[in-house]
C-alpha cells in the first residue's frame, strides 16, 4: 500500500492494528504503532483501545497497562471502555495493585464507572477473598446511581460461600427476593450447596 504511494491515515493504521490483534498477532500490532509515529500519524483513541484491548487478550497485562501510560501522555484520554477492558484483565489475573493504579488513572482524568467497572472490582475483590471490599463496593452501587443486579448479587454469594459465612448469604439472597430478583438456577444451587458449609 504504501510502496504504491498510498498514505494510510489514523483510521487505516487502527483497523490494521484491530485486525493484527484479533488474529493474535500483537507484535506486528506494536511494529505498526510504532510506524504509524514514524509516519507522522497520530494514533487516536481506537488505536490504542484496540491494541490495550489485544496485550489484554493475550495475557500482557503489564504491557497494556505501560500502553496506556503512553496514551494518557500523548494525552488521549481513555474512555470507561478501555479502563473497563484493562481493569477486567487485570483483575482477572489476581493483580489487585494493578487493577488500583487502573482505577487511580479512572479517577485522576474523571472518568465515570459504570455498572460493568463496579461488577468487575467486586469480582476481583472476592476472588482476592477481601469480603469487605467486595461488600463495600457492592453497597456504593446504589450510591453512584446502578441498582445492584443478579451478577453482583451472584458474586457476592459466591465470594461469601467461599469464605464460609452463610449468615451473608441468607441475607443476600432475601435481600434479592425483597428487591424482586428472580432467582437463576446457578444461584438457586449456591443457595441449596449452603447446607454443605
Amino acid at each position: 500500500m504504501m510502496n504504491e504511494g498510498v498514505h494510510p491515515d489514523v483510521v487505516t493504521f487502527s483497523s490494521l492494528i484491530d485486525a493484527l490483534c484479533e488474529e493474535k498477532r500483537i507484535e506486528e500490532a506494536i511494529i505498526m504503532l510504532e510506524m504509524m509515529s514514524q509516519r507522522n500519524v497520530k494514533p487516536n483513541i481506537v488505536t490504542f483501545s484496540c491494541l490495550i484491548h489485544g496485550l489484554c487478550k493475550s495475557g500482557q497485562c503489564e504491557e497494556a497497562i505501560s500502553l496506556l501510560s503512553k496514551m494518557v501522555t500523548e494525552h488521549i484520554v481513555p474512555d470507561i471502555e478501555t479502563f473497563n477492558i484493562l481493569l477486567d484483565a487485570v483483575s482477572k489475573h489476581g493483580t489487585n495493585d494493578k487493577a488500583r493504579e487502573v482505577l487511580k488513572v479512572m479517577d485522576q482524568h474523571g472518568v465515570k464507572t459504570n455498572g460493568f467497572t463496579y461488577r468487575t472490582m467486586i469480582r476481583m475483590y472476592c476472588a482476592l477473598g477481601e469480603m469487605h471490599k467486595a461488600k463495600d463496593v457492592f453497597d456504593s452501587l446504589a450510591t453512584q446511581g446502578f441498582a445492584p443486579d443478579l451478577e453482583a448479587y451472584k458474586m457476592l454469594i459466591n465470594g461469601y460461600a467461599k469464605s464460609k459465612r452463610k449468615e451473608e448469604i441468607v441475607r443476600l439472597a432475601e435481600e434479592m427476593l425483597q428487591k424482586g430478583l428472580t432467582l437463576d438456577v446457578e444461584t438457586h444451587s449456591m443457595l441449596i450447596g449452603l447446607t454443605r458449609l
